[in-house]
């Protein structure tokens, strides 16, 4: 939603977008390369080599975890980061923005995040529908896992600096979202494209574990949204 929101300003997002699905109508705005540079990246983290391409996204990396990347890997991240304005989307860089850092300076960071329970509901229904997803064994526990993970890495990169915004996906869907991320970014933004109709699934705070709930609250601090 965010990143449509920024189509239309002159950014760059990428040449070959990911399609379209069921679950994501409007479009997923995540350039192919971005996605699959990232996916190499991933494959190093030991437990993720036999993971299939393309899956890396629902994958758990340990805390700490070092990456190095190899050159031909480092040509590629300064050819995508050396265009003079773009817009990269891809859950991969929870994991993977460390190895993007040290080419991006001036870089502008947004962290949009939902609840535990919203995220997690919404990544089973993907794993049941996506057909490059079929077979992959997943559930409740290991999705809530997933969502920990990704955003500990995320507030650790955060707690390393940088100019970062924190957003609730809720709050794109009003104007309060969309003015705070014309402030920091800069830019006037496509403030019709977020659509409440797309917003299917309520969450329950009641089915999702203390440590999750915790994480949350602190996400929602860092953005100033309350429930």
């Amino acid at each position: 939603m965010v990143a449509g929101c920024l189509r239309g300003t002159g950014l760059f997002e990428g040449q070959k977008f990911c399609k379209p699905t069921k679950s994501n109508p409007k479009g997923f705005f995540e350039d192919r390369e971005v996605n699959l540079l990232n996916e190499s990246i991933l494959k190093q983290v030991p437990g993720l080599r036999g993971m299939r391409r393309g899956r890396r996204w629902l994958a758990i990396v340990p805390n700490g975890h070092k990456f190095s990347i190899s050159e031909p890997v480092n040509r590629k991240i300064n050819k995508l980061t050396g265009r003079e304005a773009f817009c990269y989307k891809d859950p991969r860089f929870c994991y993977t923005l460390p190895c993007w850092l040290p080419k991006l300076p001036s870089v502008h960071l947004v962290c949009v995040f939902r609840h535990p329970d919203t995220t997690v509901r919404s990544m089973l229904r993907e794993c049941k529908q996506a057909t490059y997803l079929r077979g992959f064994r997943i559930n409740r526990p290991k999705a809530i896992r997933i969502w920990e993970c990704m955003y500990l890495h995320v507030l650790k990169h955060q707690l390393s600096g940088g100019n970062w915004l924190f957003l609730h996906y809720d709050q794109m869907l009003f104007s309060d979202g969309t003015e705070r991320l014309e402030e920091f970014l800069g830019l006037g933004l496509d403030s019709e494209f977020p659509d409440t109709s797309l917003r299917r699934t309520s969450a329950s705070k009641s089915s999702v574990n203390k440590n999750a709930l915790s994480l949350y609250a602190r996400l929602c601090s860092l953005s100033g949204y309350s429930d």
